[in-house]
């Protein structure tokens, strides 16, 4: 389980936040113009075998009439059973690219 928090620059431009695990991406803000407000963005990873996992993604913000939902069924992946498997949350702004239009505030990462 993952969770990553943060808050949207206040200005207008476009920004995006994504969650991947081992490369594949299980949450995605997709392109949002949201304006001064808080963001979160978490994902729960299941192993099914060595290779394969189910994910479930949700980015919510307010100012966001509902959460954008990812499920990924069943994702291959890196043998789970011997290598890092590398977590990534990510915040950008893909048409100005302006600094600090997405900050990270927390990330926390837990098993169960």
């Amino acid at each position: 389980r993952i969770r990553a928090s943060g808050v949207f620059a206040a200005n207008n431009n476009n920004k995006r936040v994504r969650l991947t695990v081992g490369g594949i991406v299980i949450a995605d803000s997709l392109i949002v113009t949201l304006n001064n407000v808080a963001w979160v963005i978490d994902g729960d990873v299941m192993a099914l075998n060595t290779t394969a996992v189910l994910c479930e993604g949700r980015f919510q913000a307010n100012g966001l009439a509902a959460p954008i939902v990812t499920l990924l069924p069943n994702v291959g992946i890196a043998d789970l059973s011997s290598t890092i498997t590398a977590v990534n949350v990510t915040g950008w702004s893909p048409t100005t690219g302006a600094a600090f239009d997405v900050v990270l505030n927390r990330v926390k990462i837990w098993m169960e």
